[in-house]
């Protein structure tokens, strides 16, 4: 397109022929053939630091690009070259926020259809690196470390969502999953410790006191098992809820 061989600073013709060949044409091929020529001029642009001179900018024609070469390979089933191109598309200088869900994106599909947990996870890490209290982020960098074993660094994560969330049931289920990683990790009073906190918050917390009680019988402390029971009886009975005490 003839358009497309305009001045390498100036991004408008290559945005108004995207759009021609996408809107007015429905031609695919030219289609594409322009969205990449928008992306690398682009990007050029953004690597140098420097302003295109019209009115599309050099963010909003690679976030552009970027997303709709994306889609144009997720249609065409080339997954893995998608995901090697947002990746490229993530290692640009653009807004923090509009990196974040392109890596969200590549991420999820590496660890998805990809397969590429190793490339997921360093995705994963980096959407978490631009919005370092993004809790969902880091569940799903949670899920990818406890899939591949790497328990050192789920304990980190799983800390501190804890020492985000507000919640009281989601503060249960990440305790919860604390104790079950320590355990796997130590067999050591860190899990006690974990669960204690469940029950300071929740008496009487039944997956809580039956993970304490596996605990104390792991170590032979079957008196414990019954002092245990004892303290969360009295304290539901002081809360007045004499059914769970029972």
């Amino acid at each position: 397109m003839a358009i497309a061989e305009l001045s390498a600073d100036d991004l408008d013709p290559l945005m108004e022929a995207a759009t021609l060949a996408r809107d007015t044409l429905a031609d695919a091929e030219a289609f594409q053939e322009v969205l990449e020529r928008l992306f690398q001029q682009s990007s050029s642009l953004l690597l140098r630091n420097q302003s295109a001179t019209g009115s599309v900018d050099a963010a909003q024609g690679a976030l552009f690009a970027a997303g709709q070469l994306a889609d144009l390979m997720q249609q065409q089933g080339q997954l893995r070259a998608e995901v090697a191109f947002l990746r490229e598309a993530v290692a640009l200088p653009l807004p923090s926020s509009q990196t974040r869900a392109l890596a969200l994106r590549a991420a999820q599909r590496a660890v998805g259809e990809v397969g590429d947990n190793e490339l997921g996870v360093t995705l994963f890490q980096k959407a978490l690196e631009l919005a370092p209290q993004d809790t969902d982020v880091m569940g799903q960098l949670a899920a990818q470390y406890d899939r591949m074993g790497r328990l050192d660094e789920l304990l980190v994560v799983r800390r501190k969502e804890l020492s985000l969330t507000t919640s009281v049931s989601r503060k249960l289920e990440l305790r919860l999953d604390l104790a079950r990683v320590m355990g796997e990790l130590e067999k050591r009073g860190g899990r006690m410790a974990t669960l204690l906190d469940n029950l300071r918050d929740s008496p009487g917390h039944a997956d809580s006191l039956d993970g304490l009680e596996r605990v104390l019988r792991e170590r032979g402390a079957v008196g414990g098992v019954f002092d245990l029971f004892s303290s969360q009886a009295a304290q539901l009975e002081e809360t007045g809820d004499t059914e769970r005490a029972a």
